[in-house]
């Protein structure tokens, strides 16, 4: 029996106001006290009852209020919002919106593009410095020495340029230009190869979408410098990764209003501003890898970048309502990032529950026979089918959450269940089998923990969880020693890990997890990594008390008591990890 509502949030009662009465007093009446608002909150107050103007207990992880009312409790300093909250209860008709990215109405489609996805592109971008601990706002980069300068030499500093200086600004513009050629063949030959399940690089002309776009080429370079930085500090100094990066951030904004305002005065656009858009979104989507998966901060800035590439996107399907269809003859690059794009979103929706995903759910199976970052696959293959369950179980929780999801769609989430757990169990445990089957895991726990509110020592879910490392252990340790189709079991399962390792309450089970983390820190430089580490032990030591007999029986019930928003809220506003 599927539960038809959560409970809903409780606002904090309105304060009393006393009724003011005049008693005459000789000729004069009596001025009539001025009535102030009382502070109800207390110092370091949890984001939800600040938000509510309510006393918090202040207990970590999970004040009272939260824990009783199943909210994200959270102690960040930081809230970044985009926008205005999405409709969540816009179920798709053929009527208005126009975001449908296939252009079908059929009823595995029915969410739109709405709400956060359609306002202004960006309300709010910020580049985290963490050498000096300050916020490099793009409104203001003044605190950022030699932010604003040209594209090709950001770290060079802006000084005039008289005659006598013209054949060594000349030298230096041939230097620049040699060092950008060498970003580019490294970005397309190794970096780009990173981000391939395979470790397959694009040849020149994948990159012919950046050719004419300046802000395309910067964010190149700036994804290339961090990147090398990471692997080697002395390579590039962390002060020129963030003047670069500054400078990114303010071309991205400043391109982003101009194609805003050009939108908003011509209206109907050529197919050469499809192609800057095309070259836009990619420029956003490596600045969402570059804050979230390569070099991850500890501010929430992920949903400000995948709600500015949704915008983005939302733009080009109203331009280009056949924009999937065309990935697959379309630029080589565009079709690799926004396979990594639909991948991060469809995480950040799966671990938040704050939005319905970018596009609809059976848009994966448009993926098909495009160069995408898990390779070339039919429009049928097994991991598109989980991916699709996985979308579809995320928008429905939504529909659910609110009690506006329609009975004939329990048949379907009880129909994706049954493909979930059938590709979990592959007959053959070949690599893809078990990548695929390690996807498949985490619907399986998220429809346990999610759509029918088990406990995270739930003996289903605990179940799911043995069968997913036992699977594991069946690989051989040599096994994915220099085999290219074997190595995307040493770094693509980090999503899988770290859902199904959130919930591992043995001690045995941590530490196989860890281990098996730590085979993708050799092939990759990226600090999302890392941040998964830090999480799953932070994670493991509040769960601890489940395996420990002597513990508080208040702080076992608080743990059992855990909803998946506490387990994963806070880290999918962080990084992306898979």
């Amino acid at each position: 029996m599927f539960p038809r509502s959560l409970p809903k949030n409780n606002t904090s009662a309105k304060a009393d106001v006393p009724i003011q009465s005049k008693f005459e007093c000789g000729s004069e009446s009596k001025k009539p006290r001025k009535q102030f608002k009382r502070i109800r909150t207390v110092e370091g107050s949890c984001n939800q009852c600040l938000k509510h103007r309510v006393k918090c207990s202040l207990d970590k992880p999970l004040c009272k209020r939260c824990l009783k009312q199943g909210l994200d409790c959270n102690y960040d300093r930081f809230n970044l919002k985009w926008g205005k909250v999405l409709n969540i209860n816009s179920v798709a008709s053929s009527k208005g919106g126009g975001g449908e990215l296939e252009g079908n109405t059929g009823k595995n489609n029915f969410y739109m593009f709405s709400g956060r996805n359609a306002k202004p592109l960006f309300t709010l971008i910020r580049s985290i410095n963490d050498k000096e601990k300050r916020v490099v706002s793009v409104a203001d980069n003044s605190t950022t020495k030699s932010v604003r300068q040209s594209s090709s030499t950001p770290s060079t500093p802006n000084t005039a340029i008289s005659s006598s200086a013209e054949p060594r600004a000349a030298s230096q513009e041939q230097n620049t230009s040699s060092d950008s050629s060498r970003e580019f063949d490294y970005f397309r030959n190794v970096l780009i190869a990173k981000l391939h399940a395979f470790g397959k690089s694009l040849d020149e002309s994948g990159l012919e979408v950046a050719q004419n776009s300046p802000i395309l080429q910067n964010m190149i370079s700036t994804l290339t410098a961090c990147y090398i930085h990471n692997g080697s500090p002395a390579s590039i100094s962390l002060e020129e990764v963030q003047q670069r990066k500054a400078h990114s951030i303010q071309m991205l904004v400043d391109k982003i209003r101009q194609e805003t305002a050009h939108a908003a005065e011509n209206g109907a656009t050529s197919k050469s501003d499809l192609k800057d858009m095309e070259a836009l979104l990619d420029a956003c989507i490596l600045m969402s890898i570059l804050d979230s998966v390569i070099d991850c901060t500890n501010f929430n800035i992920v949903p400000t970048h995948l709600f500015g590439a949704r915008a983005i996107l939302n733009e080009i399907v109203k331009r280009n309502p056949n924009f999937l269809r065309c990935l697959k003859t379309g630029s080589p690059l565009t079709a690799r990032l926004f396979s990594l794009f639909a991948t991060m979103d469809l995480i950040y929706c799966i671990l938040s529950g704050e939005s319905v995903t970018c596009m609809p759910q059976n848009g994966w199976f448009s993926l098909g026979d495009c160069d995408c970052w898990f390779g070339v696959i039919g429009s049928g293959d097994p991991y598109l089918q989980v991916m699709e369950a996985l979308s579809f179980l995320t928008n429905s929780q939504l529909l659910l959450k609110t009690g506006n999801l329609p009975l004939s769609f329990m048949n379907d989430l009880e129909e994706r269940f049954s493909l979930l757990l059938k590709l979990s169990t592959p007959k053959v445990n070949s690599p893809w089998n078990l990548f695929v089957a390690g996807y498949a895991d985490v619907g399986l726990v998220y429809y346990s923990r999610v759509i029918l509110g088990a406990g995270i020592d739930d003996q289903q879910v605990q179940s799911t969880v043995s069968t997913f490392l036992s699977k594991l252990k069946s690989v051989p340790e040599s096994s994915t020693a220099g085999d290219n189709a074997s190595s995307i079991l040493d770094h693509c399962l980090l999503f899988p890990l770290m859902v199904l390792g959130a919930h591992c309450v043995r001690q045995d089970q941590q530490g196989f997890v860890r281990k098996w983390i730590g085979r993708a820190l050799p092939s990759l430089s990226f600090q999302n990594i890392g941040s998964l580490s830090v999480y799953l032990d932070g994670q493991w030591a509040i769960t601890s008390c489940l395996s420990n007999p002597s513990s508080d029986p208040a702080n076992i019930q608080t743990v059992r008591q855990s909803t998946w928003w506490n387990l994963f809220a806070d880290i999918a506003k962080k990084s992306i990890i898979f």
